[in-house]
């Protein structure tokens, strides 16, 4: 992946959030496939550390983020099951409703970044 648009990091992930869940609905039959090959057994170490090498920059700002929120004790890769979960989830809700993809895309957004962002209201409660 190159050099993300933006500086600011919730915009820098609002525009993979948007590409990915547009590219997952567009080719649903491959993201379907990527889903299956991310918990799979069968892919070597070596392949799956060349795809963290290509969504590194995505996974630094995300890691920018987490370390500043909530799950800042919790593992990067702990925090990348939750988005391949909530992108998954919501890339679903686009395809069952395509009328109503936008705000799908959107309300899935704003869920991943206040699941990896919030710290507000943890403090406030301690």
């Amino acid at each position: 992946m190159a050099q993300l648009p933006e500086k600011d990091p919730k915009k820098q992930l609002h525009h993979v959030w948007t590409r990915w869940s547009d590219w997952g609905v567009a080719f649903s039959e491959k993201q379907q496939v990527l889903a299956q090959l991310t918990v799979s057994v069968e892919i070597s170490a070596a392949s799956r550390e060349r795809a963290l090498k290509a969504v590194a920059p995505t996974l630094g700002v995300i890691d920018q983020v987490r370390q500043q929120g909530v799950l800042k004790s919790r593992s990067l890769a702990f925090v990348g099951a939750i988005v391949e979960a909530m992108a998954a989830t919501t890339m679903d809700f686009m395809i069952r409703e395509p009328k109503h993809a936008a705000h799908y895309r959107e309300a899935g957004f704003e869920t991943f970044w206040k699941a990896i962002s919030q710290w507000l209201f943890l403090n406030i409660i301690k």
